[in-house]
């Protein structure tokens, strides 16, 4: 499985490559004709550059993994770390998918949205959770279940929160470079993690701490995405001005 995420993480990110260099032709000759573009383009950038190093990280985990075949704890507990980096790195590809669907003026950000802020977040975690029961200690079962069953809670109370007084200002190209900033720092750090594991599996036992570390940081991550997101999408589209 490890060989086959490997190549997968590969060519997703080549798909956001191809999209950086898109987006990058197309800033430089607005620049050059003197058009202003949109400032959520900047932002799917930053999103996608995440996604990029996201997946080459990711990429180079699971080719790590690929090759502890002898260390069976190892891998496990490896698997659900590299699910981490591989998820985040996807969640943040669709956000930057969803921030060029909202500069096309399309009707179906609400629907990309949802995908991206609410579905996306559940399956990341859920991916990990099913690789956590494969460690096969039952205190890992438990908190898996009260893993998902904390992502339903959040995905399910996100939609319902409301801010106070006016409408809230769209989100400056800032605020997604932080998102952009902690989705890298979350999804590269689970590389460097698992190198150590796959050194360790053949001089020493290999603890479960890393995967309870990484589950708790996807969450952490998903949450904020699902609260922030889930406000933006939960708001009534503006009224069709008369003919």
């Amino acid at each position: 499985m490890a060989d086959a995420y490997s190549q997968l993480s590969g060519v997703i990110a080549g798909f956001a490559f191809s999209s950086i260099v898109v987006l990058l032709t197309y800033q430089i000759g607005a620049a050059r004709e003197g058009r202003k573009t949109d400032g959520r383009m900047q932002s799917a950038l930053l999103l996608l550059f995440s996604c990029f190093m996201g997946m080459t990280t990711s990429s180079l985990a699971y080719s790590v993994l690929s090759g502890m075949k002898e260390f069976a704890r190892a891998l496990e507990v490896g698997h659900v770390v590299a699910g981490t980096g591989f998820g985040v790195s996807g969640l943040m590809g669709l956000l930057g998918i969803h921030q060029l669907i909202l500069c096309s003026n399309l009707r179906i950000e609400r629907e990309i949205g949802i995908v991206s802020g609410s579905l996306a977040p559940l399956l990341i975690t859920a991916y990990q959770v099913a690789g956590l029961h494969q460690v096969g200690d039952s205190a890992a079962t438990v908190f898996g279940v009260c893993a998902v069953v904390a992502v339903l809670a959040v995905a399910s109370v996100a939609p319902h929160l409301k801010e106070s007084g006016a409408e809230r200002p769209e989100k400056s190209p800032s605020a997604y470079s932080t998102l952009s900033i902690a989705g890298l720092g979350v999804s590269s750090i689970p590389s460097l993690v698992v190198s150590i594991l796959a050194a360790a599996g053949g001089t020493a036992d290999v603890p479960v701490w890393p995967a309870y570390a990484a589950i708790v940081a996807t969450f952490l991550m998903c949450s904020w995405v699902m609260v922030t997101f889930q406000r933006e999408v939960g708001r009534s589209p503006s009224a069709p001005m008369a003919g």
